[in-house]
């Protein structure tokens, strides 16, 4: 049989509610029972708030994140069709990622040899 979570009172399967306590029963959550407000500790309140902002900063951070690769492909497409055009193209340090024209031996950034053998003294 199940108890309450709150006072251990062995409760019916069907409760929603304990009746020697007032809390609310995994039965009631199920069923989305809310407790009454005249009942409701101050911290379910809180939890609630709390969950309803972190869904709305969970969505923005979400489409935040949609926006940043949209415009990631989108240079990515400018960088291949100009590379195809045979225009200046970039060569990307593999030490800290710098774009550097396509010409570079050496990153702007890091100084690293960007292509090995050339530029050497």
């Amino acid at each position: 049989m199940e108890r309450c979570r709150a006072c251990g009172n062995e409760l019916n399967p069907q409760y929603n509610f304990c009746p020697k306590c007032g809390f609310r029963t995994l039965q009631g959550e199920k069923r989305g029972v809310k407790t009454p407000r005249e009942r409701r500790p101050e911290w379910e309140d809180a939890v609630e708030e709390a969950l309803e902002t972190a869904s709305t900063l969970l969505e923005e951070a979400v489409e935040s994140a949609r926006e940043a690769v949209r415009q990631a492909l989108e240079q990515i497409r400018e960088e291949v069709g100009r590379s195809k055009e045979g225009g200046p193209s970039r060569v990307f340090c593999p030490e800290c990622g710098r774009p550097n024209p396509g010409d570079s031996v050496y990153c702007s950034r890091c100084g690293r040899r960007l292509r090995p053998g050339e530029g050497q003294r």
